[in-house]
């Protein structure tokens, strides 16, 4: 019954990465006003800063997950309960950097760059 439930909960995580990743893979990619080239220096760095996001969050999204299949695996030993729970922390805070630095490159994009 246990293992059940461990495989549930390791299944609940997986879908729910799937469900935050996906859209954050489907996000379209701001392009600066009144810039008609690939090859502009402002627009390349915007879009390098975006895929250095993408990753990060891809990123964090996986420590997170693997925090969960850590806690699930800990078998009540507490220093592996706290290590779980410190990466899903870190995991967490490093996603909200990554959402909030492209809330902010997409403000100065849209605001500054016009």
């Amino acid at each position: 019954m246990k293992t059940l439930k461990k495989i549930s909960v390791a299944l609940a995580l997986a879908g729910l990465s799937l469900l935050i990743a996906g859209p954050a893979l489907a996000i379209e990619i701001p392009t600066v006003p009144g810039i008609s080239s690939e090859e502009d220096v402002p627009s390349l760095i915007v879009k390098i800063i975006q895929w250095v996001l993408i990753f990060v969050g891809s990123l964090a999204l996986l420590f997170l997950i693997i925090a969960g299949l850590m806690y699930i695996t800990s078998a009540g030993n507490e220093d592996r309960v706290a290590a779980a729970k410190k990466t899903m922390i870190y995991a967490i805070v490093g996603l909200a950097i990554a959402l909030v630095s492209y809330v902010i490159l997409a403000w100065i994009n849209n605001t500054l760059l016009k």
